[in-house]
Parts: C-alpha cells; sequence; structure tokens
C-alpha cells in the first residue's frame, strides 16, 4: 500500500473555498475553515436556511449541563454574597466602593493609598546621643538614644567587663615596674577606649594578631589614629608577635618616648 503525501493535498474551506493550511495529520481530517470567521459565517448560514436546525442548536443551548457553563455574574451567580460595599473614607469623608471579601478582611477605612499615609504619618521626634550629645530625629517607636553604632560601643565599653589579655598584661607590668603613671581603658575624647593612656598624649594600644589584622579593623584602626592624631595625641602601637617576641624593642620604644615628651 502506498504512503499517501498529505501534506501535498489540497484541501479548501467550507465557506469561502480558499485553500487551508494543514500543518498536521489532524488537520487533514478535522479542519474544515479557514479562520473563525468563515466558522461563525457557516453556521449563520444553517441557522437562516434551516429552522429546523436552528430550533436544534436553540435547545442544546437551553440544557441543564449548558447552563451550568455559563457565565453567572451579579445575584445570579451561586457564591453571590451581596455585592460591594459602600463605605466613607475617614481622612477626605469620600464614599467608595469595595468587594465584601476585601471588607472582611478589614479594608474599608480609606479610600486610596494616600489617605492611607496621611492618616498613618508619624512626625519625627527629636533626642540626643547618650555618647556625643548630637541631634538625633527619628520615629518615637524606635526608641533611639545613640546616633550610630560607633557612639553605642564606645558608650557601651566602660560598663562591660573585660578581661585583660595576656599582652595587655605585659605592658601593664612593664609599666608598674618602671614607675609610669598610667590610666588603663581610659576613654579618649569620645573617640576610643585606649589599652593605656600615660601623661596626657600618650597613648598604647596592644593589638591582637588575628582581629587587627581583618580589612575592617585595619580601616577603622587607620581612622582612629587619624583623629587622635588630630588631637596631638602620640599613638604607640604594638602588635601581639612584637610584644611576645621582642618585648625589648616594644620597651624601649615606651621608655624614649615617654623621656622625649614628659
Amino acid at each position: 500500500m502506498e504512503k499517501i503525501d498529505w501534506k501535498n493535498i489540497n484541501k479548501s474551506c467550507d465557506n469561502c473555498g480558499g485553500l487551508l493550511l494543514l500543518k498536521t495529520r489532524r488537520d487533514l481530517l478535522k479542519k474544515r475553515f479557514c479562520s473563525r470567521r468563515c466558522n461563525f459565517q457557516f453556521i449563520l448560514k444553517k441557522l437562516h436556511s434551516n429552522p429546523e436546525f436552528t430550533r436544534m442548536v436553540v435547545l442544546a443551548c437551553n440544557t441543564t449541563e449548558a447552563n451550568k457553563k455559563k457565565g453567572r455574574k451579579g445575584i445570579t451567580h451561586p457564591n453571590w454574597k451581596g455585592g460591594n460595599q459602600t463605605y466613607c473614607c475617614q481622612i477626605c469623608r469620600k464614599s467608595f466602593e469595595i468587594p465584601i471579601n476585601r471588607s472582611n478582611k478589614g479594608y474599608g477605612r480609606f479610600c486610596s493609598r494616600s489617605c492611607y499615609n496621611k492618616y498613618h504619618v508619624i512626625e519625627n521626634v527629636k533626642s540626643q546621643c547618650l555618647n556625643c550629645g548630637e541631634d538625633i530625629w527619628d520615629k518615637p517607636k524606635r526608641k533611639r538614644v545613640y546616633c550610630s553604632c560607633s557612639c553605642r560601643a564606645i558608650h557601651l565599653l566602660p560598663k562591660q567587663k573585660f578581661k585583660n589579655t595576656g599582652i595587655e598584661l605585659k605592658i601593664k607590668s612593664f609599666l608598674e615596674r618602671s614607675n609610669i603613671p598610667f590610666l588603663p581603658q581610659p576613654l579618649i575624647k569620645n573617640i576610643v577606649n585606649a589599652d593605656f593612656l600615660i601623661g596626657t598624649n600618650i597613648v598604647i594600644f596592644a593589638d591582637g594578631d588575628y582581629w587587627h589584622s581583618l580589612p575592617y579593623a585595619i580601616n577603622r584602626d587607620r581612622i582612629v589614629n587619624q583623629q587622635l592624631e588630630n588631637q596631638n595625641y602620640t599613638i604607640l602601637r604594638f602588635k601581639e608577635k612584637d610584644i611576645n617576641n621582642n618585648f625589648e624593642i616594644v620597651q624601649n620604644k615606651i621608655m624614649e618616648t615617654y623621656h622625649a615628651i614628659i
């Protein structure tokens, strides 16, 4: 049996007689019209020419199965719950309608987003930073008492309990043996809590190798050094490896600076 080359078969539209575009084998068997318009025109011709066909179409459309498929709107819909509800805006006193399902969820107080924002607008209140005393403008519910994270850390640092590290104790014992007066963990100009303050302007820092090698810590130390230098402080920063391995150099550096300034 020879195969039929269905792609080369020509089939015409039942309404206008034009050639149909056949893409699949199913189109060869089922397709009758070139467009929806031709399909609709063909049905209209049948309705006008054959009253019996018209009566059959009307009866088919009025069946219970067909009525279930029809789109019902408004009060005729089986899930009708009352339609839109009328409300009055609390800001502009304008009447508006919303569906009942939205009113059940708590909507219906404001007619628009602008009225909602006007009702919920909260003015900023003024307060002062507990550390630097600068003015803070913010929402009252936030209850801000610090202008920045650095001010919070500086203000709370003296209240926290610290355990002296080994390198700090090493420098502390040297200062005590050398009879050099110092202050441990002083707050300097609301900038930073130094490890030791000798006299009035010599600041000593004992930096751990790990924590002070992190990128953010390096940037923070650079900013602190710049701020202290602007206040005419002499800064001595010693790394953990120098304190543990070359403590003589650390001692000589402290003594030289102390005798040169004091």
